[in-house]
């Protein structure tokens, strides 16, 4: 008889764990449970699993930290992880990790099933290639070298081809190299739209005069490339490393360069510090693994543009209406669930309409413009800022209480007054109205109700004569 598949389900809410179970038992899977990241890691010592399905948050440790300390216990279990909020960082630190799907909550029960099917293909895909490996190392070690590099290089696409999204894509093809190469670092240099980014993942920590090492070399090698320019200064650079206690590598002393070229053009470099090549590795494979890495960077990169026209207003660049909304079901969710405070401001501009009228519809498109410059650069990284329609903005406060988001909204107020607008070579002052709204409150039972309650604290700026803030009662 065939032994069972053992998942284990790991979620703090009851509600989550007890719906997984029902299904995947009925599915012929035998099922373990843990209700923390804690009780996680004790099953985890317990008994190796074919799959874990575990939350990103499980309150007492986070999805993340329990991924970690089953990559030290079982390399070889597949992870599937859920979560209600995860962010690009999120998911980018997941696949890094060697997740093999990432589920958006709500749930459903056929992506569960296509992604435990996909999860169980790749196990069996990996033990069919540790027999292979095993009979080959017997009979030739160059062949089984060979074989292991091709393998790894099978999974680096596979992995890759699981996201479009832009940094986990960098994250999957950065840490697959440091495995690969059996590296010390590995960076990707790219250039777009004038900007230069570098991104550097370590096995060990680095020392920011190897991280400066490491930032010129790519670039005098991008540099020899195109026959570009780019002061040192201007690269932005991002460094991860593998958690460890270890102290900082040593000094960069050899760096294999590939370039990364997408469309018929050099998008970047791929950089390989300290690499451990040896007579049986594959002469070509440094440039296989820039050809797929460049290929899911462009495949990313339209991607994001895809997904940014979508989700923005096309004017302002801020979250369209839609886009707003979703974001305020996952900020009203959360701070429900973990009973924090979340604010909302509703700013309309005053008298729009006669902006329009008298200098015309271009014209008040510089004002929408300017007003919502003026949002942003008002705003922190977490706030969540949206073009509601026409004239009307929106400005979510994740932990914010009623008095913090009134001066917030006072400062906008104030500034957007004190900034003449230049109208057909005419300055012309503009003012706003805003209101201001606050969960948790007794009378908002669903996320609509906190732009209800904004709405109204706007009406009644627009009722005491505009140019003003108001709090909803």
């Amino acid at each position: 008889m065939k032994d069972p598949v053992h998942i284990l389900v790991v979620d703090d809410e009851p509600d989550i764990r007890e719906l997984l179970t029902v299904f995947l038992e009925r599915m012929g899977y035998a099922v373990d449970v843990a209700s923390s990241g804690r009780q996680a890691i004790e099953s985890i010592g317990r008994r190796v699993y074919d799959v874990i399905i575990t939350d990103l948050d499980l309150g007492d440790l986070s999805g993340m930290e329990v991924l970690a300390h089953l990559r030290r216990q079982q390399a070889t279990s597949e992870v599937i992880m859920i979560s209600g909020y995860g962010t690009v960082e999120h998911v980018s630190e997941a696949f890094s990790l060697g997740v093999s799907a990432y589920i958006q909550k709500p749930i459903t029960f056929a992506e569960v099933d296509a992604r435990m099917k996909e999860a169980l293909a790749k196990r069996r895909f990996a033990a069919s290639v540790d027999q292979v490996l095993k009979s080959a190392s017997g009979a030739d070690a160059e062949l089984a070298k060979h074989l292991e590099q091709v393998f790894q290089l099978y999974d680096l696409g596979r992995r890759l081809i699981a996201t479009l999204d832009y940094q986990p894509v960098i994250d999957t093809v950065l840490s697959s190299l440091v495995s690969i190469f059996q590296c010390e670092c590995a960076c990707i240099f790219l250039v777009e739209n004038g900007r230069a980014d570098l991104h550097v993942y370590s096995a060990l920590p680095m020392s920011e005069a190897d991280l400066g090492a490491v930032r010129a070399d790519a670039l005098a090698f991008w540099q020899k490339l195109r026959r570009e320019e780019i002061a040192e200064a201007q690269v932005k650079t991002f460094h991860k490393s593998r958690p460890s206690g270890d102290p900082p590598s040593g000094p960069v002393a050899q760096t294999m360069r590939v370039p990364l070229s997408a469309q018929e053009k050099v998008i970047g470099v791929l950089s390989v510090c300290n690499p451990a090549l040896t007579a049986h590795t594959l002469e070509y494979l440094p440039y296989i693994v820039g050809d797929l890495a460049a290929l899911a960077l462009d495949n990313a990169s339209q991607h994001r543009h895809t997904r940014m026209l979508a989700l923005t207003d096309g004017l302002t660049g801020l979250l369209n209406h839609r886009a707003f909304l979703d974001r305020l079901h996952q900020e009203f969710d959360r701070s429900r669930r973990y009973n924090s405070i979340l604010s909302l401001i509703m700013l309309d501009i005053d008298d729009f309409k006669a902006v329009n009228d008298t200098y015309g519809h271009l014209q008040g498109d510089i004002v929408l413009e300017g007003v919502a410059r003026i949002l942003r650069n008002s705003s922190r990284e977490s706030d969540v800022l949206g073009r509601y329609g026409g004239e009307e903005f929106v400005a979510l406060l994740p932990e914010t209480n009623s008095s913090q988001a009134l001066l917030k909204a006072e400062r906008i107020r104030k500034e957007i007054a004190s900034h003449p607008f230049q109208l057909n070579h005419s300055a012309v002052e503009v003012t706003v109205s805003l209101g201001v709204a606050t969960w948790p409150n007794p009378d908002m039972q669903v996320p609509e109700d906190l732009i209800k309650q904004a709405d109204l604290a706007l009406y009644k700026s627009k009722s005491f004569g505009k140019n003003r803030a108001s709090l909803a009662e």
